[in-house]
């Protein structure tokens, strides 16, 4: 007889974490020109942060950055976001698991706002993705905390990277610029990014918003 094959895609929905703020009300920032590390400034500098503030570290140039799994982390001086987002959160261990890809769908609704043609994806677990290049990547490390956990959320954002820097790393990888064929502010996107966030953070209606649409990579890209 005729044999009639059907393949079947399933689709898996679950709430990812929400990585509110508890009771932040102010914005603290610091600049460096270059740095080790964001994540490991702000790491070892946690216990003098405020705890009712989201902290940015921001550096023009890291000697030492570094992606998930320790891969370095690739960025010619004074060109990309190079950045950590510190705040006290009341997440848990089992959560955190999750917290990148959170941020992730976070970091892609303001690259939207940019108003870039192309919407990036998230490729699992801590990559954004456009045409199927690297545009930024996500680091979640924590602290620990008498009234929670410090979150402390590291970002690279390839901002106004040329097509010759990206092609010095080792796997496909885009910029805001190339894909838009602008030159940006980075200041003012820093601003506009820590804004974004700090309004989302502290948005207690955030946790309805929070959905992977459509905005995952192609399955063959997950690793």
């Amino acid at each position: 007889g005729l044999k009639i094959l059907v393949s079947l895609v399933r689709f898996q929905f679950w709430p990812l974490p929400f990585p509110s703020m508890k009771d932040s009300h102010q914005i603290l920032t610091y600049r460096f020109s270059s740095l080790a590390s964001t994540n490991d400034w702000s790491k070892c500098n946690a216990e003098t942060f405020p705890d009712q503030s989201l902290v940015c570290t921001a550096a023009d140039a890291q000697t030492a950055g570094r992606g998930q799994y320790g891969k370095s982390w690739l960025s010619s001086p004074g060109t990309n976001l190079l950045v950590t987002y510190s705040f006290l959160s009341d997440l848990i261990l089992d959560e955190m698991g999750l917290l990148a890809p959170s941020v992730g769908r976070l970091v892609i609704d303001w690259i939207k706002s940019l108003d870039i043609a192309t919407t990036p994806l998230l490729k699992w677990p801590n990559d954004l993705m456009i045409d199927n290049k690297k545009v930024a990547g996500i680091l979640c490390e924590t602290t620990p905390h008498e009234k929670g956990v410090r979150l402390h959320i590291g970002m690279g954002i390839n901002v106004n990277a040329s097509q010759s820097e990206m092609n010095a790393i080792t796997q496909p990888a885009t910029s805001l610029r190339l894909v838009s064929g602008r030159i940006f502010d980075r200041n003012l996107l820093l601003n506009s990014l820590t804004n974004f966030l700090f309004r989302e953070l502290t948005n207690p209606n955030g946790i309805f918003r929070w959905r992977f649409s459509k905005r995952l990579a192609p399955p063959s890209n997950f690793e």
